[in-house]
């Protein structure tokens, strides 16, 4: 990871709404990678009663530039008994990639 401040890239923020219910998706697991020649992971955590994954890189601790990408741990959030309605099968993660660029 860059310890460099000339190398950081700025912070990642990273918030979850479950859509479904039209609020914050407070207790989500979340788990930040960078993606290049090995796969390392960067943060993990749970989203917070606002949505939002409360960890360093927030502030740009351990970004870099590259490729990254955020999986959210569907399964364990969506059979909570108050969000399963028995709807049917449940994808457990959801990846997004996102692309950090230098100046």
């Amino acid at each position: 990871m860059a310890t460099n401040p000339e190398q950081r890239a700025g912070g990642i923020s990273i918030h979850a709404v479950d859509i479904a219910g039209g609020v914050p998706a407070a207790g989500l697991g979340v788990r930040l990678w960078l993606l290049g020649d090995e796969r390392v992971q960067v943060a993990a955590g749970t989203c917070s009663e606002s949505g939002l994954l409360r960890h360093p890189v927030a502030e740009g601790a351990g970004v870099e530039r590259g490729m990254y990408e955020v999986e959210f741990d569907g399964q364990p959030y969506m059979s909570r008994p108050q969000i399963n309605e028995g709807s049917g099968s449940i994808q457990n993660l959801y990846p997004y990639e996102a692309r950090l660029r230098g100046r």
